[in-house]
């Protein structure tokens, strides 16, 4: 199919990273183009003429309440223009003109009533329909996919991976549409193609001082559209190769078989809380502000991550924007299904949970806002019961945009729940952590139970940032199955003490990686926050990868660092089914 550039003027508003450049290149020859979106009055039409020498591409953008012979008019006035130099210099008047050239709407071998709507004619109806211009026939394409935005990372280093960081395909899919890379080496203006038929590439050593150039032709799976083009405007740089994951990434060298599952715990830093001033001058002032840039940051955790090859990666901290732009394009692309749960009001950040789909199938998901369910659900009826008079508590734990989900995947006759949260951070809040903490215990309770009732074997894991170091009731709760009274978690804020009742959880659980000095580690704290816990009398603990050293993080005095991407570390285990439970 032959192609040639078009320009969208009205429709499409795109979205470009300052090196990349963007354009779409090529429109059918034979083919012209309506598009129309959403509720707007307006259409749009793209075709080209090449005739006499005049090799010429025609954009419109015209009422939808316009007669067809209006519309045929302004093309066929527009179109002489250009053909015709007398008409374009008013040499000739109309009437002459109109004998020099023809332009019909043809449906069904008949020419269209030219009091009809273009609204009704294209888009209503809009089949078997030519469009006749200077004798040649254009085939009449309504709604063709096309390209509304499409751009590539603003850095890129080896060792990581490109792909769009923005894509856009309107009227088509990603998975039907066809994508090529090209590469262009240092002081040359040649490009290369070097892969087809993926959004994804591995920028290995060979790729390194390139420019990289990607070509995508949307479809719908039946019809192509108008091909677009984007191309970096800076070379792919040397990355970090020491990174101390790729160490931990030697225990993870192949995903694991069925029958036994790897599940990452990963804080990956949110760029809204890294790149603020506060960030820059009192929690991270030790690092490199290019090592603080998501731009950066966001290469080396996909690319840890990926190297884990993990069948469930429970992520907190995760951008909506990052989510979207990013990890989903990124995981999905190799067979990983994702699910972010934002945080409630305007926080535009979340807690995130993918699975490999060849190991699970979702089944559902249930989500969680510990402020606003605590005084609704009937299930933590207990908890609102001993809080509901103690006004300073109830208000600090509504106010909070605490979120957990729970993902229930399945595997043949077995059924995990895979919960994750990110709980509230404040020095004096330990009885705010761990209301929140029974609140998901009872939750993850509830789900079980429902379950067990429809005759389900299930299993229970529970990742997260607990903000909450082993000597809190929280690991107390999880691993001893109660939260008494008498802890000194429920005196933590002394305006705000809360007594008279223990929480309690059911199930027999256990935390991978036990009591590790630390998860967190920055000048101000360092620390155990994460955790594994995992349903021990169900799931044996087959390994979890060693955890930097206190020497490696603190190489560039403490997280993150131009090695480590978040001021958190991931924890990874690995869990086999224990048989006949």
């Amino acid at each position: 199919m032959l192609f040639f550039n078009v320009i969208y003027k009205r429709s499409v508003r795109l979205c470009l990273h300052q090196i990349t450049s963007f354009r779409f290149k090529y429109i059918a020859m034979n083919e012209v183009y309506f598009r129309h979106i959403g509720d707007s009055d307006r259409f749009e039409v793209t075709f080209k003429i090449s005739h006499k020498n005049v090799n010429r591409q025609f954009n419109f953008n015209r009422l939808l309440s316009e007669s067809i012979g209006d519309f045929v008019a302004r093309v066929r006035t527009n179109v002489e223009k250009v053909l015709n130099p007398k008409v374009k210099k008013k040499k000739i008047d109309a009437e002459e003109a109109a004998q020099l050239m023809e332009v019909k709407l043809i449906q069904d071998g008949e020419e269209i009533d030219s009091t009809l709507q273009c609204k009704t004619v294209f888009f209503d109806g809009g089949k078997n329909l030519l469009l006749n211009i200077v004798g040649d026939t254009y085939k009449v394409i309504v709604n063709p996919p096309w390209v509304g935005s499409l751009s590539l990372p603003q850095s890129l280093m080896v060792g990581s991976y490109c792909y769009p960081s923005k894509l856009e395909i309107i009227f088509g899919d990603p998975k039907n549409s066809i994508f090529e890379w090209y590469k262009c080496e240092r002081n040359s203006s040649q490009w290369v193609e070097i892969k087809k038929s993926t959004k994804l590439l591995y920028l290995s050593e060979e790729y390194l001082h390139c420019k990289l150039k990607l070509r995508c032709i949307p479809s719908d799976g039946k019809i192509y559209g108008p091909e677009v083009e984007v191309s970096t405007n800076a070379v792919i740089k040397e990355g970090p190769n020491d990174c101390p994951f790729v160490a931990r990434q030697a225990f993870t060298k192949e995903p694991l078989p069925d029958g036994s599952f790897r599940v990452i715990s990963y804080n990956i830093l949110a760029e809204v809380y890294a790149e603020t001033v506060t960030a820059k001058q009192e929690l991270f002032p030790y690092c490199p502000p290019f090592a603080l840039n998501i731009d950066y940051r966001k290469q080396l955790y996909i690319r840890e991550i990926l190297g884990y090859n993990a069948d469930i990666i429970c992520l907190q901290e995760v951008d909506a924007r990052i989510f979207k732009n990013d990890l989903c394009p990124v995981l999905e692309e190799i067979g990983y299904q994702g699910v972010l749960t934002r945080k409630s009001g305007t926080v535009a950040e979340g807690i995130a949970t993918f699975f490999a789909k060849r190991k699970f199938r979702l089944a559902d998901v249930k989500e969680l806002s510990f402020g606003d369910a605590i005084d609704k659900d009937p299930i933590f009826e207990n908890i609102w019961n001993s809080i509901k008079n103690n006004e300073p508590v109830v208000n600090n734990l509504k106010e909070r945009t605490t979120v957990f989900h729970a993902l229930i995947l399945e595997n043949g006759d077995k059924t995990f729940v895979v919960g994750n949260t990110h709980l509230f951070f404040f020095p004096s809040a330990d009885h705010i952590r761990l209301l929140q903490g029974g609140m998901a215990s009872i939750y993850l309770e509830n789900i079980v139970k429902n379950l067990q009732s429809l005759g389900k074997n299930t299993c229970l894991i529970f990742c997260g940032d607990m903000n909450s170091t082993p000597d809190c009731g929280l690991y107390s709760l999880m691993t001893k199955k109660i939260a008494p009274a008498s802890l000194p978690d429920w005196k933590s804020d002394k305006t705000e003490i809360v007594e008279g009742f223990d929480i309690t959880q059911p199930f027999e659980m256990k935390s991978a990686y036990g009591e590790p000095k630390f998860t967190n580690y920055t000048v101000g704290f360092s620390g155990c926050l994460d955790y594994i816990y995992y349903q021990s009398d169900k799931l044996k603990l087959c390994q979890t990868v060693p955890l930097p050293t206190e020497d490696e993080v603190k190489a560039h005095t403490a997280l993150p660092s131009p090695l480590f991407p978040s001021d958190h570390v991931a924890l990874i285990a690995d869990f086999e089914l224990i048989q006949n439970k």
